[in-house]
C-alpha cells in the first residue's frame, strides 16, 4: 500500500489503526550483498556477514577412521557410531567430520567403546547411509572457536562451494535465528539477504582470493506479506553489472516494474527482463535502454 492510499483510510478509524498496524509490523528496510566466487575458494578463508564470521573448510583429510559398527547402514537419524578404539584418537570434539557428502559436528567421543556422538546433517547437508568401512574425513586445520565452519568437500571449484555455502549460511541462521538467507543468483554468485535494518546497512568483508562480497547494493521497503512494492536507486555497481535484485517475503507470482528519472519524475522506456526465481526478482539491462543511477526503479510483486 502506498503512502496515498494510507492517508485515505484515517488511522481515527478501526480499518486505519489495523492497516497502520500491519504495516508497521513488516515494512523495513532489507539490505542484501553479492558474494561472488570467480574461481576456487581455499580451505581457511572467511567471509563476514553483520558480527558473524564464516570459515572455509576443506573436510578433505582422511582421519584413518573408518565407519565400523554398522549404525549408520541403515538409519540415517543415528547420531552414535562406532569407528574403533584403534582409530578414534584423531577425532576430536568439535571437529567436522565428512562421510561421503554428508556433514557431521563431533559432540562427544567414548575412547574407551571407541564411539563417536554427532549431530548428522551438518551445515545444511543431508544424512545419508553409511556401510561399513566407508572413509571419515576431517579438515586439516583447526576450526576458530568464534567463526562458524562452512564445510566444502573434496573440490574446492565454485561451482561446488557456492551450494555448500548457502547450506551452511541458511543452516547458521535457522539456528541462531534472524532472517538472513543466502539464495544463488546464478553460478558462483549468492545473493545474501539480511533482515529488516533500520539503517539499511549491514557492514560486510572477505578474504577471499578468488571472490569478493560486495557491501550491500541496497535496500528496499517492502509493504505487506503478500503484495509488496520495491523502491530504490541503482548503484553503480548494479548499473555496472546490469543488475538489480528485489527480494519480497513471499513467492512472487506476477511482477512489474516502472523505471523513472529520479529529478524530473520523467518515465524511462527500460526495457530488460524482469526474472522472477521464487521471492527474488531480477530486473537486468539485456535491452535497448538501461536503467542508471540517476533514476528510481518500482517493482510491484504479488504472491
Amino acid at each position: 500500500m502506498n503512502e496515498t492510499a494510507r492517508k485515505q483510510i484515517g488511522n481515527g478509524t478501526v480499518k486505519g489503526r489495523l492497516i497502520s498496524a500491519l504495516l508497521a509490523s513488516v515494512e523495513g528496510t532489507r539490505p542484501f550483498a553479492l558474494l561472488n566466487l570467480s574461481g576456487a575458494v581455499s580451505d581457511q578463508e572467511t567471509f563476514t556477514l553483520g558480527d558473524d564470521v564464516f570459515e572455509i573448510h576443506q573436510i578433505n583429510t582422511d582421519t584413518g577412521a573408518d565407519v565400523s559398527g554398522g549404525e549408520l547402514a541403515t538409519d540415517t537419524s543415528v547420531d552414535e557410531f562406532t569407528v574403533g578404539t584403534a582409530a578414534i584418537s584423531s577425532i576430536l570434539v568439535g571437529h567436522v567430520l565428512r562421510i561421503g557428502s554428508e556433514y557431521m559436528r563431533v559432540l562427544s567421543r567414548n575412547a574407551t567403546a571407541g564411539t563417536v556422538k554427532v549431530k548428522r546433517g551438518y551445515a545444511g547437508s543431508t544424512a545419508a547411509t553409511h556401510a561399513n568401512g566407508a572413509d571419515i574425513f576431517e579438515a586439516a586445520q583447526a576450526v576458530d572457536g568464534n567463526n562458524a565452519p562452512v564445510p566444502v568437500g573434496a573440490t574446492l571449484t565454485a561451482a561446488a562451494a557456492d551450494d555448500l555455502i548457502k547450506a551452511a549460511v541458511d543452516a547458521y541462521y535457522a539456528i541462531k535465528g534472524g532472517d538472513v538467507e543466502a539464495i544463488i543468483e546464478s553460478a558462483g554468485n549468492l545473493l545474501i539477504h539480511f533482515p529488516s535494518n533500520d539503517e539499511g546497512t549491514v557492514s560486510v568483508a572477505e578474504t577471499l582470493a578468488n571472490g569478493t562480497l560486495a557491501a550491500p547494493m541496497g535496500s528496499q521497503e517492502v509493504a505487506t506479506l503478500t503484495r509488496g512494492e520495491a523502491q530504490r536507486v541503482p548503484t553503480a555497481a548494479e548499473v555496472t553489472a546490469g543488475k538489480m535484485h528485489f527480494v519480497f517475503p513471499f513467492d512472487v507470482k506476477h511482477v512489474s516494474a516502472l523505471v523513472y528519472t529520479s529529478a524530473t519524475g520523467a518515465d524511462v522506456a527500460q526495457d530488460g527482463s524482469l526474472i522472477v526465481n521464487g521471492k527474488m526478482v531480477t530486473l537486468d539491462n539485456s535491452g535497448a535502454t538501461d536503467f542508471a543511477t540517476t533514476d528510481t526503479v518500482v517493482v510491484e510483486a504479488r504472491g
